[in-house]
């Protein structure tokens, strides 16, 4: 969102974490418009790792930035709320963004007393003392509207056109060494917590109990989810067979991946925490210009999807199953979702969710 903010001719200044272990502030100019500040990391342990100073040196930034407006994202971490706080204290111009549900992040669920009261604190009392927020998703603007919040936008992880240029399958298999034969599925991202990866794999289950000829591409090795019970208990590992581990798949790579696939699966709980989010996965499987497979969930991805008739999807995993399989074998079916899958991709793109936000600052500006 900076970068397309910067080509729009702001002046933007975004503050990021060092990735690994440094005492320095690096400072890198991305674009014409776009300087980007990499703040100290000290891997200490869990909770002490610069957050607090770094809280500090945006508060620096933003004494000396001379901005016309700050926007913060999130208010539970220190590296945010100590800014945040700050602005509030000197009068400055600020929008706070809020992309998850805090009160249901496994991190919540499983850490002390004394830290849930925190997240509690800073999600229910602090968030909402600030009038100006943009979010991910209607369930988190419905939240903090209840809380209080009088000006909240939705803007989502569009598709950014930029990030790489879709491939023809052809070519795309010729690449990776697919026969243009094998029926291919297709999921990557970082987290497949909570029930992602027993609905992956028990959706896969099902679709080889129609077709033992599909194959799965996954950047995890599959076994490494047999530490989840359900998983170990429920998931016939005879699938793992058809599941292909790619690793980590760098961006260079994905026009590739997702220029191979028939068709790409993402599967989700229907719980607060899914229908918070909008994954940024989703706007990278559409720039691939793929069709998603999808559970119907309510979730902000699904919602925003399933207007554009672009997806397979089903209320269980084998309602899922049979409609891929259906999409494997009707060409008219598949011909007229891969349009539409192009359709979803152009009216989700970055710049129209950079436009909402460009106009949402011009009116808290005026408001302020």
């Amino acid at each position: 969102m900076a970068r397309f903010l910067a080509k729009k001719g702001f002046k933007v200044d975004l503050l990021i974490s060092s990735k690994e272990n440094s005492i320095l502030i690096r400072k890198e100019e991305k674009i014409k418009n776009l300087t980007v500040f990499s703040l100290p990391r000290l891997n200490l342990h869990q909770f002490i790792n610069g957050k607090i100073l770094r809280g500090f040196l945006g508060c620096f930034f933003i004494v000396f930035g001379k901005y016309d407006m700050v926007h913060i994202f999130e208010s539970v971490q220190f590296e945010t709320n100590i800014p945040l706080l700050f602005c509030k204290l000197i009068g400055k111009k600020v929008v706070l963004d809020i992309d998850e549900e805090w009160l249901d992040n496994p991190m919540y669920h499983k850490t002390m007393p004394l830290m849930k009261r925190y997240i509690e604190f800073c999600d229910l009392k602090l968030a909402p003392k600030f009038p100006h927020m943009t979010v991910t998703s209607d369930y988190l603007v419905k939240k903090f509207k209840k809380l209080g919040v009088k000006n909240v936008i939705k803007i989502i992880n569009g598709v950014d056109f930029d990030q790489f240029h879709p491939m023809k399958k052809s070519e795309a298999r010729k690449h990776l060494k697919i026969s243009s034969q094998e029926k291919i599925l297709l999921s990557f991202g970082n987290t497949y917590e909570g029930g992602r990866a027993y609905l992956l794999f028990k959706t896969f289950e099902e679709i080889l109990k129609r077709d033992k000829s599909v194959k799965l591409y996954f950047n995890f090795r599959p076994e490494h989810f047999l530490l989840n019970p359900r998983v170990k208990k429920e998931i016939n590992t005879e699938i793992f067979k058809n599941i292909i581990t790619t690793g980590y798949i760098e961006e260079k790579m994905l026009p590739y991946y997702l220029g191979a696939a028939d068709l790409v699966l993402f599967l989700t709980e229907k719980t607060k925490l899914e229908k918070a989010c909008f994954p940024i996965r989703i706007g990278s499987y559409l720039n691939g210009e793929r069709v998603i497979a999808i559970n119907r969930t309510g979730t902000e991805a699904y919602n925003s999807l399933v207007k554009y008739d672009c997806v397979v999807s089903g209320d269980t995993p084998t309602e899922v199953a049979q409609n891929i399989i259906k999409f494997f074998h009707d060409k008219n079916l598949r011909k007229k979702l891969e349009q539409n899958a192009l359709k979803a991709k152009n009216g989700l793109n970055m710049e129209a969710q950079t436009n909402q936000l460009i106009n949402f600052y011009q009116k808290t500006l005026d408001v302020f």
